[in-house]
C-alpha cells in the first residue's frame, strides 16, 4: 500500500512541478511523511487529476467558466486559472506552461480576465498555489474581488 502510495506521490509530483513553485512542492512533498502525510498525499493526487483534467486554453469562452487554481502573492495580487495549455511531453505528463487564462488582481478593485505566464507566476511573483481552495465560478469571484 505505501509503495502504490510513493508512486502516486511521485507522479503527482512531475505533474505538479509546473504548477507549483519550486520551494512549495519540495515543501509539500517533505510533509507526505510527517504526521499529516496523508492529508499532503491527498492533496498532491487530488491537485495532480485537476490539472490534467482542466479545460484548455479557449475552451470555456463565453461561459461562466470555473476557476480551478488559485495563486497567491504579496501585496493582495491574485490570480485565478481557468484554463490551462495542453502542451503535454511524451511521456504524457503536462510539459511547462506558456500562458493559462484566469482572472487576476493585481491591486484592490482592478482586475480583469487575461492570459497568465504560469513560468513568470512561479519563479518571479513569489506565489504560492493555494491548496485550500475550492473551485468556483468566476462569477462569484469577481463579486469578492472586482
Amino acid at each position: 500500500m505505501i509503495e502504490i502510495q510513493m508512486k502516486q506521490v511521485t507522479e503527482a509530483a512531475a505533474i505538479l512541478r509546473n504548477f507549483i513553485p519550486r520551494d512549495e512542492l519540495e515543501t509539500i512533498l517533505e510533509n507526505t511523511k510527517g504526521e499529516e502525510g496523508e492529508f499532503f498525499i491527498n492533496k498532491l493526487i487530488e491537485l495532480s487529476t485537476l490539472v490534467v483534467m482542466m479545460p484548455k486554453t479557449g475552451d470555456t469562452e463565453g461561459q461562466d467558466a470555473m476557476a480551478l487554481l488559485h495563486y497567491f502573492g504579496p501585496g493582495e495580487c491574485d490570480w485565478w486559472i481557468t484554463e490551462i495549455d495542453r502542451a503535454i511531453q511524451s511521456n504524457g505528463v503536462p510539459g511547462p506552461q506558456h500562458q493559462a487564462f484566469g482572472y487576476a488582481r493585481m491591486f484592490v478593485g482592478c482586475g480583469e480576465f487575461g492570459y497568465i505566464s504560469i513560468a513568470e507566476l512561479l519563479t518571479s511573483r513569489r506565489v504560492e498555489l493555494d491548496l485550500y481552495w475550492n473551485p468556483k465560478p468566476i462569477s462569484e469571484i469577481r463579486e469578492k474581488h472586482p
